[in-house]
């Protein structure tokens, strides 16, 4: 994958794990949980002003974004089955991020997207073990991601 694509790639991610987060925030009943669910959208909308203004920077352009076919159909299954459906997937998903991205600032620690990037699995890596708390998951799930 070229830099901009994997950029773009990671971007998406991004802007679909907000979009989950806030189903699940509308979903979950209890309010503890569903504010902290509002707090990884936030952080995640953060995450998306990062990887634009990166990609800005870089002279690439930005598509305008909607949530991806999978992003739409897990929200239907949250929907269907409850906030507890979808929590365990978000977990390793941001699992497979902080992997990714310490994976890209090894490759590039050097460039703006390697930067970027440690930042991000720094914060990814806090989503997890926040979720990991809420969900009675164990351990750092990046360790299990493949």
């Amino acid at each position: 994958m070229t830099a901009p694509a994997e950029w773009l790639h990671h971007l998406e991610d991004e802007a679909d794990a907000a979009y989950l987060y806030r189903i699940l925030a509308d979903l979950e009943p209890e309010a503890r949980r569903s504010q902290i669910y509002r707090q990884l959208a936030g952080v995640e909308d953060r995450h998306v002003t990062l990887w634009k203004q990166l990609l800005t920077d870089q002279g690439h352009s930005l598509p305008a974004h909607r949530p991806t076919a999978r992003a739409k159909l897990l929200a239907f299954l949250a929907r269907r089955f409850g906030p507890t459906f979808l929590a365990p997937m978000l977990l390793r998903e941001e699992g497979r991020e902080v992997k990714g991205y310490l994976d890209l600032h090894r490759e590039s620690p050097d460039s703006p997207a390697g930067e970027t990037a440690l930042t991000l699995a720094r914060e990814s890596a806090q989503h997890a073990e926040s979720l990991a708390g809420m969900i009675g998951g164990a351990g750092e799930p990046w360790h299990q991601a493949g």
